[in-house]
């Protein structure tokens, strides 16, 4: 997880000749590390702004989905095609499951 934290005198990694922050100075960085700063006094954590999701895009008409299957997967986005629910091929085999089960009763 990520923190942003503000540095409030100018800091110095020493280990492995690290970087110098400055007094001010925002940076983004993994928990612990974050944690390392603020706990020498160097750092004190601020809020991350909630930055709005950006829309999803829409296919230009150039770029359409060949079959009617991909268009639908792409209007429902990408997330559902994801979870399961626009997978063409697992749709692809079910039916095919379905048509083997279906012939094997038949023989029966």
């Amino acid at each position: 997880m990520l923190m942003r934290i503000k540095f409030t005198r100018e800091y110095t990694v020493q280990a492995h000749d690290g970087p110098t922050y400055r007094e001010g100075q925002i940076e983004d960085m993994a928990e612990r590390a974050a944690l390392h700063f603020i706990n020498r006094g160097a750092a004190v954590e601020i809020a991350v702004e909630e930055q709005p999701e950006p829309e999803p895009e829409t296919p230009d008409e150039e770029q359409a989905p060949a079959d009617a299957d991909d268009a639908a997967d792409a209007k429902k986005g990408r997330k559902d095609r994801f979870n399961g629910k626009g997978d063409k091929a697992a749709k692809r085999f079910k039916k095919g499951q379905d048509e083997f089960r279906k012939k094997e009763l038949d023989k029966e």
